[in-house]
């Protein structure tokens, strides 16, 4: 860790907006140019109006293998006939409104689960719906965040592991239930300070936080190491929250970033497509 340092650097550069004429047409520098972004910046941002959940399949599988999950994992809201993409949505397959929905309204990074690479995962993620209020996604930057840290908070969590279990994550239990057949996989463990193969820089990787645990440590222990490390890791100026628009197309690294919906929309409508997809395998 000696290159990295507990100055404060400037505030995080998640959002870059790249600009694409017509990704339905796009050519290998623009995406180069897309891969770069999300690499460098954890988050990026690109306005296509008008997509299609086909055109967002077709997309997002040029950057590695779309996953199609399993239905627990897809809150039973899966688009027919695209089985990759799902509804992140108040509402349901059935077009019908899910009252106060308050989904994935925690800090948490997709992919944590997997083993190894698999947990290379990036989200891709298009506006149809967005409420007049609220609806925001918050992002906050597990590259930034490093190099903000002390230098002794550094050297303690540089050595230490985390260990994830998919049976953990809130969201996915009670539609898991309904679900007794679907295969989980074990826990999984992951370095607490990873470098990529085809990242520059080092990032702070803790998965979902409220499911996180340090290895060598109590609960009490670990918990508190997880607060004090959020304090740096939530501060303002290691956040981006995107306030969406119809058409935005927002692509994250979750290896590289944390995510959550803001909440606030009540019960105003709110539609996005998500694809999920393994990357640099």
């Amino acid at each position: 860790m000696n290159s990295l340092t507990a100055n404060k650097i400037k505030a995080t550069t998640m959002g870059q907006v790249v600009k694409i004429n017509d990704i339905k047409a796009i050519t290998p520098n623009e995406i180069k140019a897309i891969q770069n972004c999300v690499i460098t910046h954890g988050v990026c941002v690109i306005k296509q109006p008008n997509l299609s959940v086909h055109d967002l399949n077709k997309f997002s599988s040029l950057f590695g293998e779309n996953i199609n999950l399993p239905t627990f994992m897809t809150y039973d809201n899966r688009v027919e006939n695209e089985p990759c993409v799902v509804r992140i949505s108040n509402i349901d397959k059935n077009g019908v409104l899910i009252d106060n929905f308050k989904g994935a309204e925690y800090w948490h990074q997709d992919g944590d689960y997997y083993p190894d690479k698999k947990k290379q995962v990036w989200n891709f993620l298009y506006a149809v719906i967005t409420p007049k209020t609220g609806g925001a996604t918050g992002f906050s930057d597990g590259q930034r965040v490093l190099a903000t840290l002390p230098q002794e908070l550094l050297q303690k969590i540089e050595k230490l592991q985390i260990s994830i279990s998919l049976d953990d994550v809130p969201d996915f239990k009670k539609f898991k239930a309904n679900s007794p057949n679907q295969n989980t996989s074990s826990c999984v463990y992951h370095n607490m300070v990873q470098q990529l193969d085809y990242t520059k820089t080092k990032s702070l990787y803790l998965g979902g936080l409220n499911i996180t645990k340090v290895i060598g440590y109590n609960p009490q222990q670990s918990n508190q190491l997880i607060e004090e490390l959020s304090t740096y890791l939530f501060a303002a100026d290691n956040l981006y929250i995107h306030n969406w628009e119809p058409g935005d197309l927002l692509i994250w690294d979750n290896t590289l970033v944390y995510h959550r919906s803001m909440g606030g929309y009540g019960n105003e409508k709110r539609l996005l497509y998500r694809i999920q997809t393994w990357v640099f395998q």
